[in-house]
């Protein structure tokens, strides 16, 4: 596995230094067509529209690649850093809250990228748990 990533590294190393996050998808489904549906989702995402402001506010794939591992194929895809989840900006703000002037501004930020899904990609998001972003007003 270590090998395997070591020769996508080697792949880029022409590219300038920056930082990037690995989704390893684990190897788990039935078939490897249910676990190359992310990567077609994603992908998808990534060629929708540009031009649309929610396109900022959603993960857009920089590259994919697979690995063998001892019990099947890992689909690995390659994304731009996020900034802090929700919960860590929480932390920020006393009690946890936080203030009315930071939530509107990020929640309209989601919104706009939650929107940018159906309207662009034809694609609706379900999973949107409330425990991801709540916040006590």
């Amino acid at each position: 596995f270590r090998h395997r990533l070591r020769q996508e590294h080697n792949r880029w190393r022409w590219c300038s230094a920056r930082y990037v996050a690995v989704k390893i998808k684990a190897n788990n489904y039935a078939t490897k067509e249910d676990a190359e549906r992310d990567l077609r989702i994603t992908e998808k995402i990534t060629h929708a529209n540009p031009q649309h402001v929610g396109r900022n506010f959603v993960s857009t794939l920089l590259d994919s690649f697979d690995v063998p591992g001892p019990h099947g194929i890992h689909v690995c895809m390659v994304f731009d850093p996020l900034c802090e989840p929700l919960w860590m900006l929480k932390q920020r703000f006393h009690d946890d809250v936080l203030p009315l002037d930071v939530l509107k501004p990020v929640a309209k930020l989601i919104l706009e990228g939650l929107g940018y899904l159906p309207s662009q990609c034809q694609i609706v998001h379900t999973g949107i748990v409330y425990d991801y972003i709540k916040g006590k007003l």
